[in-house]
Parts: structure tokens; C-alpha cells; sequence
């Protein structure tokens, strides 16, 4: 049996059948320090490296974030290492699901919306709910999760438009 060559592996190739994700093949916890490095400017501490099971991909050279849910793997992000070029900064991985989100819990009632990852554990550290979006779209499971909660959005301008008219939304209603 001949060994698969990982050299040129995408997004997609890590994907796929029958809704079910996978990470590259390639995975590894084993984080190179350019990596680490990368989490550190976004605060991350070692024990939510484990915690989320972030890790590595070096045929990628990618920083692998991935999204657990009760069936197990959601979705994942890949954060290139290798600075400039013709390289999308991230890729995602391709799914058949509508909507994946990230949440950090807290004991609030206050729930921030943001786009990535990185961004909601840094939210979640001033003790409120998280949601990373993973762009800008906000889902009926997102709405379920916010319920009565207070809403902050905190958005790149480009995207903070359309989630910020929903946030209105939801403290007219209240």
C-alpha cells in the first residue's frame, strides 16, 4: 500500500463524507514555536491549547483550531505560519453543516459576539459568554443560546453591520 503524500493537502481534502469532519492528516499537538508564538500575541495559555485541543499541521504549516461538539469534530481553522505570499492567512475547512459556532461559557448573562476564535477566548476572560461566529452570521442555535442575555457585538467593521442590526433587534424585544 503506498503512503499518502500530505505535501499538498487543502481544506477540502481534510473534509468530508456524510457530514463527518476530519483534521489533517498530518495533526499534531506538537505546536512549533512560530506557532505558539502566535497564540501567545492573542493570549492564549497553555492549558486552552489543551483545553480546545488546538494544534498543528505541517504539511499545512498551519496552526489547526478546531470546533468540538457533542458528536465530535464541528469544523476547523487553519492559521498560516508563513508570513505574506499568495497564502490565505486561514482556511476552513469545508462542511455540510449550515452553521458552526464557537462558544466559551461563563456564569453571565451577558453574551459577546465575535468573529474568530482567538477573539472569543480573549472576550470570555472578562468573565461573559462568547460566541465566535466564525464570520458574521447569527444562527437560529446562536439565537437559542443567547436567549435572555444581554448582547455586545464585537465585530470587524466590515461585518459589524448586519450583526449589530440583530443585536438591536433583540433589545427592542426584550
Amino acid at each position: 500500500m503506498k503512503a499518502r503524500d500530505n505535501s499538498h493537502e487543502t481544506a477540502e481534502d481534510a473534509t468530508v463524507q456524510h457530514n463527518i469532519v476530519t483534521l489533517p492528516q498530518d495533526f499534531t499537538t506538537d505546536i512549533p514555536p512560530a506557532g505558539l508564538m502566535w497564540l501567545r500575541k492573542g493570549h492564549v495559555t497553555d492549558e486552552e491549547i489543551r483545553l480546545y485541543r488546538f494544534g498543528y499541521s505541517p504539511s499545512l504549516d498551519r496552526v489547526i483550531l478546531p470546533v468540538w461538539g457533542e458528536e465530535g469534530l464541528l469544523y476547523w481553522q487553519g492559521r498560516a505560519l508563513t508570513p505574506g505570499g499568495r497564502t490565505p492567512k486561514y482556511i476552513n475547512v469545508k462542511t455540510k453543516r449550515k452553521h458552526v459556532y464557537f462558544v466559551v461559557r461563563k456564569d453571565s448573562d451577558m453574551t459577546v459576539l465575535v468573529e474568530d476564535i482567538l477573539s472569543a477566548l480573549a472576550v470570555a476572560r472578562a468573565g461573559v459568554n462568547a460566541i465566535a461566529l466564525l464570520g458574521s452570521h447569527v444562527s437560529a442555535d446562536v439565537r437559542e443560546f443567547i436567549g435572555t442575555h444581554k448582547v455586545r457585538v464585537w465585530l470587524d467593521p466590515d461585518k459589524r453591520k448586519d450583526c449589530v442590526a440583530y443585536a438591536k433587534m433583540l433589545r427592542a424585544h426584550a
